[in-house]
C-alpha cells in the first residue's frame, strides 16, 4: 500500500484530483450565474454537474496512465523513468491549483459581499410607462406575475406564525414581517409580492407549491416569531416552490431591544438576497439595518397603525391615527411615523370627512418627517398621496412617486396610486400598465383588479372591463367598488333592470352607489322608488358633488309632472346651496344649482351657474365628462337647448364619456329627445 500511494504521488494523481475539483466548482458557478442570466432550465446545472463527475474518476486514470512531457502526452509505460519530468509537471500542477483556489476564494467574497451581478431585473427600478401604441391588457387568470414563477428571484414572505404564549404579540409578529417585506421589497433585483396578497396565507392549510403558483414566484420565505422574557427568538426558512426543498433555514435567539430586532431583520434580508443570488446596489446595502427607532412601544404602536390603515380593506382610521399619536409620543423622531401620520391624514380626509384640517396635518408631519430624513422614501409616498387626493395636483403627485418607486420598486402600492393619477389624467395606456405592474406584485389585491376594469371601462373596453370585475369579485364577493363597477358595466349596455339589482343588494360604502341606487329606478320611470332612495338619507356632501336630499327630491318630482310640488323642494334646496361662500366655493355646488336652477326654470341662473360649474373644473378625465354630462341635463331641464346642444357635442368628443345608453336613458335629457340633433348627434359620435 506505501508503495501505490508513493506512486499516485509520484504520477501526479493526488494533484490532478485536486486541480480537478476546485476547477470543477469555478465552472459549476460560473453554469450557475449564466443559467439565471439566460433563463436556461433547472435542469441545466444539474446536468453540467453531473458531466463532471463523470470526468474526475477519468481524469483521475488519464493523470495515471498519462504523463505530459516536452515531446507532448506520452504513456506512462513508455517513458524511462531517468528521463521523467513529474517533479516540474508537480510544481506547475500546485501553480494552476492555487491559482485557481485563489480564484475561489475571490468568486466567493465577490457572492457575500456584493452580490453576483444581474442584469436581467426582474422588476425594473423605474416607475415610468412602457410606450405603448395600444392598450395592454393583462388576462386575469394568467397574471404576467407568472411569467416570474420560473425566476428563483421571485419570493413571497409568508405571514409570521405567533409562536409566544401571549395573544397579542401577534403584533410583534406582524410587525417583524412587515419590516423584512419592505427591506425586500426595496431591493430592485428581486420580485417581491405586496402584503395584502401573503396576508391572505395567514394559517393557510395550502402547500407551498400551491401558493407559489397562486402568487406566482419560485421561491418562499416562512417563519416564527418567538418573545419570552426579555429574548425573542425567530426561525425562518427559505423553500424552493418546484422542489418544496429547503434553499436556506436558520434560527435567530437574540436580546429584545429595537436595535437587535432591526439587526435580525437586515441580516435576514441580505441571507435572502445571497440565497437567491440578487444583487444589491449601494444604495439597497444602506438600507438595510437602519434602525426606524430605539423605542419598542413605538415600533409596536407603528405596527399597529399600519395594520389598521388599510381603508378599503376594512381598515379604522380613526384607531391609526390613535396609535401613530403613541408612536411619535414615545419617539418624536420616529421618521417612518411621521410618513404614515401624513398618509393616515390624507386618507381621512379624502375617505371619511372632506375636512381640510385633515389636508393641512398631513402636510406638516410630511415636513417635520422631512426635518428628521430628508431622502425617506415613505416620505415621498406620504407626499404623493398628499397632493393626489388634498391638492388633485397630479403632476405634482406623480413626479414624486416616481421618485418613490426607484427606491422602492417593489412597492405595489406604488404603481395602483400612480395608476390612479394617470386616470385621471387621461393617460389612460400607463394607467393600465401601472396597474397591471401593481397587480403582478399584489396578486390578490381586488382594488387593483377594479383599477383596471375602471380605466378599461373609460376606453370603451368592455371585455376588458368585464374580465377585471370579474377578478375583483372573485377575490373579494362583496367589495362595493367592485359590485358597482359590476352595475356600471350593465348599465353601460342600457341593461339597467340587471345593473338595479346588482346594487340593491350592496352595502354602500362606495360613495357613487347611492347616486345610481336613485337614478336606475328614475330612469325606468318608477319614481316612487326613486323617491324612497332619497328619503334613505344616503346623498351628503364630499368633494366630488353636493347632492341635497331637497334637490334629488325636487328632480324627482318635476320629472314625475309634478312641477309645483318639485320647485317648492327646489326651493329649499336653492337656498340651501346659495347659503355657501359661493365666491369661494368650488365646482360641485356650482354644478348643483345648475341642476337645481334649471328645474326652476330660472334660464339667466341657470347659465350662469353651469358656466361656473364648467370654470372651476380642475382637469380630470374621469370626473369632467361626466360633470359636464349633468351641466348640460340643467340646461336642458331650463329649456336652454341650443347650450345643451352644444356642451353635449364637446361631452361627446370627450374620452371617458358616457355610453350612448346612457345619453338616452338620462332623465334630465328628455325634453331633447324630439329635437332632430339629438338622435344625429349620437349617431355621429357613437358609429358601432
Amino acid at each position: 500500500m506505501p508503495k501505490l500511494i508513493e506512486e499516485l504521488r509520484r504520477r501526479n494523481v493526488f494533484r490532478v484530483g485536486a486541480l480537478y475539483l476546485v476547477a470543477s466548482w469555478l465552472v459549476l458557478q460560473v453554469a450557475d450565474v449564466l443559467a439565471g442570466l439566460l433563463g436556461l432550465p433547472d435542469w441545466t446545472l444539474r446536468f453540467v454537474a453531473f458531466l463532471l463527475m463523470l470526468g474526475f474518476p477519468l481524469a483521475l486514470v488519464f493523470s495515471w496512465v498519462y504523463e505530459l512531457t516536452p515531446e507532448g502526452i506520452k504513456r506512462e509505460s513508455e517513458i524511462d523513468r531517468t528521463q521523467s519530468v513529474t517533479q516540474q509537471t508537480s510544481k506547475k500542477l500546485g501553480v494552476a491549483t492555487v491559482t485557481l483556489l485563489a480564484a475561489a476564494v475571490t468568486l466567493l467574497a465577490l457572492d457575500r459581499f456584493v452580490g453576483v451581478p444581474d442584469v436581467t431585473q426582474a422588476i425594473g427600478t423605474t416607475a415610468e410607462p412602457i410606450p405603448a401604441n395600444e392598450y395592454s391588457t393583462p388576462v386575469p387568470s394568467e397574471t404576467a406575475a407568472a411569467a416570474a414563477k420560473g425566476d428563483r428571484r421571485s419570493v413571497a414572505v409568508l405571514p409570521f406564525a405567533n409562536r409566544s404564549a401571549r395573544e397579542e404579540d401577534q403584533f410583534f409578529a406582524d410587525g417583524m414581517h412587515d419590516d423584512l417585506l419592505t427591506q425586500l421589497a426595496k431591493i430592485g433585483s428581486l420580485k417581491v409580492i405586496s402584503r395584502t396578497s401573503v396576508m391572505e396565507y395567514r394559517d393557510t392549510t395550502k402547500k407551498i407549491p400551491e401558493i407559489a403558483d397562486e402568487l406566482g414566484v419560485a421561491t418562499v420565505l416562512e417563519g416564527g416569531v418567538q418573545r419570552a422574557g426579555q429574548r425573542v427568538r425567530i426561525n425562518v426558512q427559505l423553500i424552493d416552490a418546484g422542489t418544496d426543498e429547503h434553499l436556506w433555514a436558520e434560527n435567530f435567539d437574540r436580546e429584545l431591544t429595537a436595535e437587535n430586532v432591526f439587526e435580525i431583520q437586515s441580516e435576514i434580508a441580505q441571507k435572502i438576497a445571497d440565497a437567491l443570488q440578487a444583487a444589491l446596489s449601494p444604495e439597497e446595502k444602506a438600507q438595510m439595518g437602519r434602525v426606524l427607532t430605539h423605542d419598542l412601544d413605538a415600533l409596536a404602536a407603528y405596527s399597529r397603525a399600519r395594520n389598521l390603515e388599510q381603508v378599503v380593506a376594512g381598515g379604522d382610521l380613526e384607531r391609526a391615527q390613535q396609535e401613530i399619536d403613541f408612536a411619535l409620543e414615545r419617539d418624536p423622531r420616529f421618521a417612518e411615523a411621521w410618513a404614515l401620520r401624513a398618509r393616515i391624514n390624507t386618507l381621512r380626509y379624502w375617505f371619511i370627512d372632506p375636512d381640510t384640517g385633515y389636508i393641512d396635518a398631513a402636510w406638516e408631519a410630511i415636513q417635520t418627517g422631512r426635518a428628521i430624513r430628508p431622502d425617506l422614501v415613505e416620505l415621498d409616498i406620504a407626499e404623493g398621496y398628499y397632493y393626489y387626493h388634498g391638492k388633485l395636483d397630479y403632476d405634482a403627485a406623480l413626479t414624486v412617486l416616481q421618485k418613490a418607486a426607484k427606491s422602492w420598486p417593489n412597492n405595489a402600492d406604488i404603481y395602483q396610486i400612480m395608476g390612479w393619477i394617470q386616470r385621471r389624467m387621461g393617460d389612460f395606456e400607463g394607467s393600465i400598465r401601472n396597474f397591471a405592474k401593481s397587480f403582478e406584485l399584489d396578486p390578490r389585491n381586488a382594488l387593483t383588479a377594479v383599477g383596471l376594469a375602471d380605466v378599461h371601462l373609460n376606453v370603451d373596453r368592455y371585455d376588458g372591463a368585464q374580465s377585471w370585475v370579474d377578478t375583483a369579485l372573485r377575490l373579494a364577493p362583496t367589495f362595493a367598488y367592485a359590485r358597482y363597477m359590476q352595475a356600471m358595466l350593465l348599465v353601460e349596455k342600457g341593461e339597467f333592470a340587471d345593473a338595479r339589482r346588482i346594487v340593491e343588494k350592496t352595502e354602500f360604502t362606495f360613495s357613487d352607489l347611492p347616486y345610481l341606487n336613485w337614478w336606475l329606478p328614475l330612469v325606468q320611470g318608477e319614481y316612487e322608488t326613486a323617491l324612497e332612495r332619497v328619503d334613505f338619507g344616503q346623498f351628503a356632501e364630499n368633494r366630488d358633488r353636493i347632492y341635497p336630499p331637497a334637490m334629488m327630491r325636487g328632480l324627482t318630482l318635476i320629472l314625475r309632472g309634478d312641477t309645483d310640488t318639485g320647485r317648492l323642494s327646489l326651493a329649499r334646496a336653492q337656498s340651501e346651496l346659495e347659503s355657501h361662500d359661493l365666491a369661494t366655493a368650488g365646482g360641485p355646488v356650482f354644478t348643483a344649482l345648475c341642476l337645481t336652477y334649471g328645474g326652476l326654470g330660472l334660464a339667466e341662473e341657470t347659465v350662469t351657474a353651469c358656466r361656473r360649474a364648467v370654470e372651476k373644473e380642475k382637469f380630470d378625465a374621469v370626473a369632467n365628462p361626466n360633470n359636464r354630462f349633468r351641466v348640460a341635463g340643467g340646461l336642458a331641464l331650463a329649456g336652454l337647448h341650443d347650450d345643451a346642444f352644444e356642451l353635449i357635442e364637446k361631452v361627446l368628443k370627450m374620452r371617458g364619456r358616457p355610453a350612448r345608453a346612457v345619453f338616452e336613458a338620462e332623465p334630465t335629457l328628455r325634453g331633447l329627445h324630439e329635437d332632430p340633433r339629438f338622435k344625429a348627434l349620437l349617431d355621429t359620435y357613437f358609429t358601432d
